[in-house]
């Protein structure tokens, strides 16, 4: 191929020939006809060479490496060879959809500032046989989300970015390098590409993604090398958020968290296991976060102790230390997190009142220059399927005795006004058992989204899955159920059309 083609598609493949035919006639029968295929063989002693040279299509350029040069060196070999403005690292067991790189490629043409498009993904076994609908639940994600959000998103949870199913833009790579050579390299990757530019997704699934049986995150290796790529990903960009340090601790603790649990619960299994990770894995926690540990650690052993002496019914009176001690620690939270956002020169009164988990402040982003006035409450559930965001950017005002209610994300734009009283809640009850009172069903929800310079005046309730466009003006006392565009007056219960603001 001489002229430069639009997107690479790379497959790095190692004695994967049982399923390496069927990802290349799924990429050979794209609507999108405007690629080219790199194939990078790892030395493959199986037959993969003749089941690459069986296809006669000129878009397919064959590269065998004369020695294994392991799977990272392997990969960023194909970055390498890639020519074109997009380029997808696709696994050599995969299935694409036939509209999976059309989808792409326009996504990428219309949002200029994404470095990177996901989508969704069909889970299958290692037969083919699909075994789940969607890689990602959530499949209203909004379609371009800012790098900033992506970032704390995927700094503080987990790696939500299906792997073959990115579509990249190549000056990406160029600008910022390509896979570190660790574990996580894909999850440290899209951490460091969302500090530079925004992330996009595609809520259809456009590819097969083939899940073969791993459990390296929930066991004590994967959660140290997710530390080692989180704790490179600080050490490398430490000035370019304000609150890389604050993020910084939440991760350490949330690593500290998972390692005691995951060594206590492995005392019910086996005593020789406990011993032999507990003590291995403590010493790692106490090199993060000594006190947090020690502490962490003393409260579950107590809430361990008292929860064997509930089940042999003993009756032991005693003060309720661990109500105390959660009153204490989250009051110690609350005056960290005010101390914190006072410096972002917001005013927030500290008769804030936060309900529902016990530490709400890791789902909580508030930008500079917002001002909550007294007396307001957010809810952030406890409950099933939640996705708990709640994102406030700069400026915004919040009248008092306002209730924010998280269940699913809550996002507010730049310059909002909400008067007070206000009621903005993203979850409903469910419903569905009549032979289950409504209070025990749990909740359903969906996100709201109150984009920049809106004004929502005082004692306005709005529902789950609404969107209120720029700009816009909501009447005091209004009901607000449903989308309400950009510019425009709404008034009512519910709110209805007013007139177009000037």
């Amino acid at each position: 191929m001489s002229s430069i083609p639009k997107v690479s598609v790379c497959i790095p493949t190692y004695n994967r020939s049982q399923y390496l035919r069927k990802a290349i006639e799924s990429v050979l029968m794209q609507s999108f006809t405007d690629f080219e295929l790199i194939i990078c063989d790892n030395a493959s002693f199986d037959d993969t060479s003749e089941v690459v040279n069986s296809f006669c299509d000129d878009r397919i350029a064959y590269h065998r490496n004369q020695e294994n040069l392991g799977a990272f060196k392997n990969i960023n070999l194909c970055l390498e060879l890639a020519r074109g403005e997009y380029i997808t690292i696709f696994h050599d067991d995969d299935v694409m959809l036939q509209d999976n790189i059309l989808d792409k490629v326009s996504f990428l043409n219309t949002y200029q500032n994404a470095g990177l498009v996901d989508s969704n993904a069909y889970l299958i076994d290692d037969l083919g046989k699909v075994i789940g609908m969607y890689w990602n639940e959530d499949i209203d994600k909004k379609s371009i989300a800012k790098g900033e959000d992506c970032f704390r998103d995927l700094f503080l949870g987990h790696n939500t970015v299906c792997f073959p199913a990115v579509f990249m833009r190549k000056h990406c790579y160029e600008n910022l390098g390509g896979f570190e050579e660790i574990p996580y390299c894909d999850w440290e990757l899209w951490i460091r590409i969302s500090l530079f530019y925004d992330i996009g997704y595609i809520s259809k699934p456009l590819i097969k993604y083939r899940r073969h049986a791993s459990n390296d995150s929930l066991n004590y290796i994967g959660i140290v090398e997710e530390y080692k790529a989180k704790a490179s990903i600080v050490s490398k960009y430490r000035s370019k958020f304000v609150e890389v340090k604050y993020l910084q601790i939440l991760m350490e603790k949330d690593i500290c968290r998972r390692i005691i649990d995951l060594s206590l619960s492995h005392l019910r299994v086996s005593k020789k296991t406990f011993i032999k990770g507990f003590f291995a894995l403590m010493i790692l926690c106490l090199k993060i976060r000594f006190i947090y540990s020690i502490t962490y650690a003393l409260k579950k052993i107590i809430k361990k102790l008292l929860g064997i002496i509930k089940k042999q019914s003993l009756k032991i009176f005693m003060f309720n230390l661990p109500e105390h001690y959660n009153s204490w620690k989250k009051n110690s939270l609350k005056k960290k997190w005010l101390h914190f956002y006072n410096q972002k020169d917001c005013s927030i009164h500290p008769s804030i009142e936060f309900t529902g988990i016990n530490n709400p402040f890791d789902y909580i982003n508030i930008n500079e220059k917002c001002t909550v006035e007294r007396d307001c409450t957010f809810w952030l559930s406890p409950d099933q399927g939640a996705d708990l965001r709640l994102s406030i950017n700069k400026s915004v005002f919040i009248g008092r005795n306002t209730y924010i209610g998280v269940f699913q994300p809550v996002s507010i734009g730049d310059n909002t006004l909400i008067g007070a009283y206000s009621y903005i809640i993203s979850a409903n009850h469910s419903f569905k058992n009549r032979d289950i009172p409504i209070r025990n069903q749990g909740f359903t929800g969906a996100p709201i989204a109150i984009e920049d310079d809106v004004w929502i005046g005082t004692h306005v309730v709005i529902l789950p899955n609404v969107t209120i466009g720029k700009g816009a003006i909501i009447a005091a006392h209004s009901l607000v159920n449903k989308n309400i565009p950009s510019y425009e007056i709404w008034g009512g219960v519910p709110a209805k059309f007013i007139k177009k603001r000037p």
